[in-house]
Protein backbone atom coordinates (compact mmCIF):
# COMPACT_ATOMS: atom_id res chain seq x y z
CA UNK A 1 0.00 0.00 0.00
CA UNK A 2 1.27 3.60 -0.88
CA UNK A 3 1.36 5.79 2.72
CA UNK A 4 0.05 9.14 2.24
CA UNK A 5 3.08 11.79 3.15
CA UNK A 6 6.06 10.11 0.77
CA UNK A 7 7.92 13.53 -0.78
CA UNK A 8 10.42 13.60 -3.62
CA UNK A 9 12.55 16.80 -3.71
CA UNK A 10 14.74 17.82 -6.87
CA UNK A 11 16.37 20.66 -7.85
CA UNK A 12 17.22 21.18 -11.42
CA UNK A 13 18.63 23.71 -14.23
CA UNK A 14 16.92 24.34 -16.73
CA UNK A 15 19.33 23.48 -20.14
CA UNK A 16 18.85 23.92 -23.93
CA UNK A 17 17.73 20.50 -24.68
CA UNK A 18 14.55 21.16 -22.25
CA UNK A 19 13.19 24.53 -23.83
CA UNK A 20 9.78 24.50 -25.53
CA UNK A 21 11.75 24.95 -28.84
CA UNK A 22 13.84 21.82 -28.79
CA UNK A 23 11.12 19.97 -27.38
CA UNK A 24 8.68 21.12 -30.27
CA UNK A 25 6.16 22.42 -27.91
CA UNK A 26 6.22 26.01 -28.36
CA UNK A 27 8.89 28.43 -30.46
CA UNK A 28 10.24 30.08 -27.32
CA UNK A 29 13.64 29.22 -25.18
CA UNK A 30 11.85 28.84 -22.11
CA UNK A 31 11.68 25.55 -20.21
CA UNK A 32 9.23 23.25 -22.24
CA UNK A 33 5.46 22.11 -20.57
CA UNK A 34 6.33 18.93 -21.15
CA UNK A 35 9.78 18.53 -19.14
CA UNK A 36 7.78 19.81 -16.12
CA UNK A 37 5.93 16.90 -16.57
CA UNK A 38 8.58 14.33 -17.30
CA UNK A 39 10.29 15.93 -14.10
CA UNK A 40 7.46 15.07 -11.98
CA UNK A 41 7.34 11.90 -13.50
CA UNK A 42 10.79 11.17 -12.36
CA UNK A 43 10.33 12.33 -8.40
CA UNK A 44 6.76 10.37 -8.91
CA UNK A 45 8.72 7.12 -9.46
CA UNK A 46 11.60 7.54 -7.32
CA UNK A 47 9.35 8.51 -4.26
CA UNK A 48 8.00 4.81 -4.37
CA UNK A 49 11.03 2.86 -5.30
CA UNK A 50 11.34 1.66 -1.89
CA UNK A 51 7.18 1.24 -1.62
CA UNK A 52 5.91 -1.16 -4.43
CA UNK A 53 6.05 -4.79 -4.42
CA UNK A 54 8.76 -6.55 -6.58
CA UNK A 55 7.89 -6.58 -10.16
CA UNK A 56 5.43 -3.47 -10.22
CA UNK A 57 6.12 -0.26 -10.86
CA UNK A 58 4.30 3.31 -10.80
CA UNK A 59 2.57 4.75 -14.04
CA UNK A 60 0.85 7.84 -14.48
CA UNK A 61 -2.80 7.17 -14.83
CA UNK A 62 -4.41 11.03 -15.31
CA UNK A 63 -2.60 14.79 -14.99
CA UNK A 64 -3.48 18.23 -14.57
CA UNK A 65 -0.85 20.38 -15.11
CA UNK A 66 -1.16 24.65 -14.74
CA UNK A 67 2.41 26.44 -16.38
CA UNK A 68 2.01 29.48 -14.60
CA UNK A 69 5.37 31.16 -15.42
CA UNK A 70 8.08 31.01 -17.85
CA UNK A 71 11.46 29.82 -16.74
CA UNK A 72 14.66 30.61 -18.74
CA UNK A 73 17.70 28.63 -19.99
CA UNK A 74 20.56 28.53 -16.62
CA UNK A 75 17.41 29.09 -13.92
CA UNK A 76 17.70 26.43 -11.45
CA UNK A 77 14.42 25.06 -10.16
CA UNK A 78 13.54 22.99 -7.24
CA UNK A 79 10.94 20.89 -7.67
CA UNK A 80 8.66 18.53 -4.88
CA UNK A 81 6.53 15.83 -4.85
CA UNK A 82 4.01 14.56 -2.47
CA UNK A 83 1.92 11.61 -1.78
CA UNK A 84 -1.71 11.52 -0.18
CA UNK A 85 -4.44 9.04 -0.86
CA UNK A 86 -8.07 10.29 -2.43
CA UNK A 87 -11.20 8.44 -1.89
CA UNK A 88 -14.89 8.91 -3.27
CA UNK A 89 -17.64 9.36 -1.03
CA UNK A 90 -19.59 6.60 -3.55
CA UNK A 91 -16.78 4.30 -3.68
CA UNK A 92 -14.63 4.55 -1.04
CA UNK A 93 -12.64 1.26 -1.61
CA UNK A 94 -11.53 2.60 -4.81
CA UNK A 95 -8.54 5.08 -3.56
CA UNK A 96 -6.02 5.68 -5.85
CA UNK A 97 -3.11 7.16 -4.69
CA UNK A 98 -2.59 10.71 -6.37
CA UNK A 99 0.35 13.26 -6.37
CA UNK A 100 0.67 16.86 -6.00
CA UNK A 101 3.92 18.31 -7.19
CA UNK A 102 4.90 22.20 -7.50
CA UNK A 103 7.89 24.04 -9.06
CA UNK A 104 9.20 27.27 -8.14
CA UNK A 105 11.45 29.68 -9.69
CA UNK A 106 12.49 32.74 -7.72
CA UNK A 107 10.15 31.65 -4.97
CA UNK A 108 7.37 31.96 -6.39
CA UNK A 109 5.05 29.08 -7.97
CA UNK A 110 6.13 28.10 -11.78
CA UNK A 111 3.89 25.59 -12.58
CA UNK A 112 1.15 22.91 -9.88
CA UNK A 113 0.39 19.52 -11.08
CA UNK A 114 -2.17 17.00 -10.20
CA UNK A 115 -1.90 13.35 -10.71
CA UNK A 116 -3.32 9.77 -10.48
CA UNK A 117 -0.58 6.80 -10.46
CA UNK A 118 -2.15 3.49 -10.19
CA UNK A 119 0.80 0.69 -9.88
CA UNK A 120 1.10 -1.92 -12.82
CA UNK A 121 3.50 -4.55 -13.61
CA UNK A 122 5.60 -4.38 -16.62
CA UNK A 123 4.58 -6.14 -19.52
CA UNK A 124 5.10 -9.52 -19.67
CA UNK A 125 4.50 -9.82 -15.91
CA UNK A 126 0.77 -10.43 -15.53
CA UNK A 127 -1.88 -7.58 -15.14
CA UNK A 128 -3.32 -6.60 -11.65
CA UNK A 129 -6.26 -4.09 -11.03
CA UNK A 130 -3.81 -1.53 -11.48
CA UNK A 131 -4.01 0.32 -7.98
CA UNK A 132 -2.31 -1.01 -4.91
CA UNK A 133 -3.71 -1.89 -1.62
Amino acid sequence: MIEPGRVESAQETVTQDVTAEAMGSGDVPVLATPAILASVERLAVASLADALQPGTTTVGARVELDHLAPTPVGASCPSRCGWWRSTSAASPSSSRPRIRAERSLGGRTSAWLWSERPSSRPPGLGSTDGYPR
